[in-house]
């Protein structure tokens, strides 16, 4: 009986019932060969922290100041800010200077990545 009932139920309800696809946004950036892992790493902290509170992306971008002032200028921020202040940007200072939860717009950060492309 109880089978007899579920082949009813489901032949009944069948011609009700529709497919839904489901469609899925990839979180992850795609990976194209020859990108650079940096910049891929960047790119997906970029877009995680559009959604978290997190200060990765920001402190991310701090350390690459700070590595490309000593690769290019021989100068260590933390010891000699003067001669830092001297040679970053106007973006740049903004952004070492800022409080470590203050969130940065996406143009502003296009802005940063330049200028430190360029540091």
């Amino acid at each position: 009986c109880a089978i007899a009932t579920m082949v009813l139920v489901t032949l009944d309800l069948s011609p009700g019932v529709q497919t839904v696809t489901w469609t899925r946004r990839s979180r992850r950036p795609g990976v194209r060969q020859g990108s650079d892992r940096r910049a891929v790493g960047l790119r997906r902290q970029m877009t995680s922290a559009r959604w978290l509170t997190s200060t990765e992306l920001r402190d991310t971008l701090v350390s690459l100041v700070d590595d490309r002032l000593v690769a290019h200028h021989r100068i260590d921020r933390q010891a000699a800010p003067a001669a830092a202040r001297a040679v970053l940007t106007p973006s740049l200072q903004r952004l070492v200077d800022a409080p470590r939860d203050e969130r940065t717009g996406l143009r502003e950060l296009r802005r940063v990545v330049a200028d430190i492309e360029a540091l």
